[in-house]
This record gives structure tokens, sequence and C-alpha cells, in this order.
């Protein structure tokens, strides 16, 4: 084989981000129901992927709170 010539391959995975986890770190926490907050007050863009959570189409107080309840039910 030429050990000069390279092949790249690119792979691509879907990545389903987890609800509630508004800064995609990848945890659902108090720093999570913030970033909800401020994208409510208009100090964040609005991620409907992972802040909406009842699906309703808005963000809303509904969704801080479904956020802190699943922080609560983990403790």
């Amino acid at each position: 084989a030429d050990l000069k010539k390279a092949t790249t391959y690119t792979i691509n995975f879907p990545i389903t981000a987890l609800k509630g986890d508004v800064n995609r770190d990848g945890i659902v926490d108090v720093s999570d129901v913030t970033g909800i907050i401020n994208m409510i007050l208009g100090q964040a863009d609005q991620d409907l992927e992972v802040a909406d959570m009842n699906s309703d189409g808005i963000i809303d107080v509904s969704d801080v709170t479904n956020v802190i309840n699943m922080i609560l039910s983990k403790q």
C-alpha cells in the first residue's frame, strides 16, 4: 500500500439532546433552570429542543417547574 496516500472518512451520528439540559453539558442541574429563566427573560436564545419540557411549543414557567422536578426526583 502507498503510505503517502491517506483517506479520511467522516461519520455523522445523530446526537439526541437531553431534555432539560439547556447548557448541553450532559447534566440536568440548577444551571439549566437558570438557563431556561434567561430564555424566558429574553437574555438567551430560546432552544425548544431542550428547554420546552412539556412540548407545547413555548418556553415558560411550567418548563422551569418541570426541570426543577426532574432535579429533585434524582435525589
